[in-house]
């Protein structure tokens, strides 16, 4: 009989995408089928987010509420992912020492093997990885499964900005691309299956870098265009980008190409540039309404 697995996803899009491909990791990898009621859950993970408010406390409540389930049936396994995982690594057990498994953005991945070492190991210690190692995960991961038209396809990992507010490079590494001919087969996997609307997801999205089969480098405004030449693509979209990245180039994308949609999640941040600088934005004012402007002169009905 198959056991039963539950998910619960904090925060933004990428850890949406995240669970997603790891649900499908783990269906066919361990046999897992999906629950919606934790209560009746044989593996119940946590997709944890360290940029909302109080995230670490939320975290630890939600855990508070689940141990009652392992009180009662001590078999089953709790694991805890995504970047507050990847903050907290081994100090997490010390206020959740009930939970089996921590793993981070860039390991989940390897879920399926450290729940095996987890059942097997004699001692029956939590296993504990969140190491960063690059973009591997991508190449271990079955090919996604989607429900409706739209569907989030995760382009690049991590981010080099180092805002002084920021975690991100801490918890989910620095930026590293996926390769270009991945993202392609990809998206035009998820179309195959009656996707209309895909939207492409990075922490710096467009600071995208892939490069191709011939080792060339391949920028986010020629991804996008390439993207756009498949027959079935309706809308396109992506999230979250960053100022500086905003090129010339990419705002001439707008131009020419009608599927991506108008609209734009753009940061702003600040209006002073006092506060931008403290930040460590390395824009200003200006720089952004400047964006601002070049962008609405080739797309006028542009929502930022």
């Amino acid at each position: 009989m198959s056991k039963k697995l539950y998910i619960e996803t904090q925060g933004c899009q990428m850890n949406e995408y995240d669970s997603a491909r790891l649900s499908d990791l783990l269906q066919l990898d361990a046999d897992l089928i999906r629950t919606d009621d934790p209560a009746e859950a044989d593996i119940l993970l946590l997709n944890t987010c360290s940029i909302r408010e109080k995230a670490q406390e939320k975290v630890f409540s939600e855990l508070g509420r689940w141990r009652k389930y392992k009180d009662k049936r001590p078999d089953i396994m709790i694991g805890v992912g995504g970047c507050v995982a990847a903050q907290e690594g081994k100090d997490l057990l010390r206020r959740a020492p009930f939970v089996d498994l921590v793993f981070g953005p860039q390991t989940l991945h390897r879920v399926p093997e450290m729940m095996r070492k987890r059942r097997h190991e004699s001692q029956k210690l939590p296993v504990v990885d969140v190491s960063f190692p690059d973009i591997e995960k991508f190449d271990q991961l079955p090919e996604p499964s989607v429900q409706g038209h739209k569907a989030f396809v995760s382009i690049m990992e991590g981010c080099s900005k180092y805002c002084s507010f920021c975690v991100v490079p801490y918890t989910r590494g620095e930026e590293v691309s996926r390769p270009f001919d991945d993202v392609v087969a990809e998206v035009a996997h998820v179309l195959s299956l009656g996707v209309r609307e895909v939207t492409l997801l990075g922490q710096n999205v467009n600071a995208y870098l892939g490069h191709d089969h011939e080792g060339r480098h391949v920028n986010f405004a020629e991804l996008l265009r390439c993207l756009a030449t498949l027959p079935q693509l309706g809308w396109l979209r992506y999230t979250t980008s960053h100022p500086l990245e905003l090129s010339d180039d990419l705002i001439a994308v707008y131009a020419d190409i009608p599927q991506l949609v108008s609209q734009l999640h753009l940061p702003v941040q600040s209006g002073s540039d006092r506060v931008l600088a403290a930040m460590k934005r390395n824009h200003d004012r200006a720089y952004y309404l400047n964006r601002l402007q070049a962008l609405r002169e080739v797309r006028p009905d542009l929502h930022v």
